[in-house]
């Protein structure tokens, strides 16, 4: 890296903060906080990120990586502090707890290609971060009206933890998740289908929705599952 930087006026990588096979928890920021100072320091002069618009389970990734690029001396300590005070509120406290622990699961992980499938295979990441969302819900059940943003904003998380892990077990099932090395099943995949219908055409309706106008897009539509269109996929095999 060095060695082009040194040849090159401009030199720029490409990288993935968000994707668009995988929106389940996937918090990285410790990552990027090493990533871009290594960087510029060895002559890179711009980046170019992927991040889908999966907020709800990736979102602090693209809040970091848009400070660092703007100002990549700043305290990412102090941007993640401000991130979880401001827009979690009464609930920092359980969120922050949540993001540290994803980034804590990642941390952990043998190193390779596909971390964020890899881990999502594994039943306590998501048993664990559920426990973890759950106590955010709780801290706002009650809030007055005044604090329904936050009360909203939890939900926007649930409703996208819900919709990854959803969207990566039919995956597993379908013998298209990466790196998880499962076979496909059509009868277990078009069972879950049936069985968490309601659910994913309740999210696809509330967050998809070009004309809604409060919730924002958790994943473009064109990525969320169709159920009609996969069942009918599955039903012949």
């Amino acid at each position: 890296m060095k060695g082009w930087g040194s040849l090159s006026g401009q030199l720029g990588y490409y990288d993935y903060y968000g994707h668009w096979y995988y929106f389940g928890p996937w918090a990285i920021t410790q990552k990027i906080r090493e990533d871009l100072p290594a960087f510029r320091e060895a002559g890179g002069t711009f980046v170019m990120y992927e991040a889908q618009p999966n907020f709800s389970m990736q979102g602090l990734n693209h809040y970091i990586a848009g400070r660092l690029t703007w100002d990549l001396d700043a305290d990412v300590d102090l941007l993640r502090e401000e991130f979880f005070r401001k827009y979690y509120g009464p609930a920092a406290d359980a969120m922050r707890a949540f993001w540290q622990t994803e980034e804590r699961f990642y941390a952990l992980q043998r190193p390779g290609i596909q971390t964020e499938t890899r881990l999502a295979a594994q039943p306590e990441f998501w048993q664990t971060l559920d426990a973890l969302l759950k106590t955010a819900e709780a801290a706002v059940a009650n809030l007055p009206a005044e604090g329904q943003r936050f009360k909203d904003r939890i939900q926007f998380h649930r409703d996208g933890f819900d919709y990854g892990k959803m969207h990566f077990d039919y995956q597993q099932l379908n013998g298209v998740a990466r790196r998880t090395n499962t076979p496909e099943d059509h009868a277990a995949a078009l069972k879950y289908l049936l069985d968490h219908r309601a659910r994913i055409e309740e999210l696809e309706q509330k967050h998809a929705d070009a004309d809604n106008a409060y919730w924002p897009s958790m994943v473009r539509p064109l990525f969320f599952l169709n159920v009609e269109d996969e069942m009918k996929a599955h039903q012949p095999k």
